[in-house]
């Protein structure tokens, strides 16, 4: 477990200090919509770090192509992290921010995920029941409290899209 968080650490900070190092010397300071799109996490962002961490765990766990892995993660945390770097780079708080809040969320999902898949295959069967049912409570918990702030995000993008929508029929 240390040395997992150890890794973890360290390819965080060089992620973000190679990503922070590349916008400080390149042209591109202002934010595109690419950028932008990893600034606002919402409920589908859960479910898609849910299914890569699924996807990733089932494929170690069965050796069915540990490369998936790799997948999963490179397109799960290093986006959010790039635009964490963006954000530092720029002194933009509330892009590095809100994809940092994205990193966390396909973080803490993948990680819940493959909990998940190792428990469904008998992985740590000499716990207790005791212990069994506070990992399961965790998980759950994790997941109501990353799905509900999520969940409002995503609502209030749709909103915010009706009310974009109403505006330009009104123009129109």
């Amino acid at each position: 477990l240390r040395a997992s968080l150890k890794t973890l650490a360290v390819g965080t900070a060089v992620a973000l200090t190679t990503a922070t190092a590349i916008v400080l010397v390149s042209p591109l300071q202002e934010a595109t919509p690419e950028i932008l799109a990893r600034t606002e996490p919402t409920l589908f962002d859960l479910l898609v770090a849910v299914f890569s961490g699924l996807a990733g765990a089932y494929a170690t766990i069965t050796r069915k192509g540990e490369t998936i892995v790799g997948v999963a993660i490179a397109t799960a945390l290093m986006p959010p992290l790039a635009v964490v770097g963006f954000g530092i780079a720029t002194g933009n708080g509330g892009i590095a921010g809100g994809a940092a809040c994205l990193f966390m969320t396909n973080l803490l999902a993948i990680a819940f995920s493959a909990t998940i898949v190792a428990r469904w295959y008998r992985f740590g069967t000499t716990d207790s029941p005791k212990q069994s049912a506070w990992q399961a409570g965790l998980i759950i918990v994790g997941f109501v409290l990353l799905s509900i702030p999520l969940g409002l995000a995503l609502r209030n993008i749709a909103a915010r899209g009706v009310a974009e929508r109403t505006i330009r029929t009104a123009l129109d």
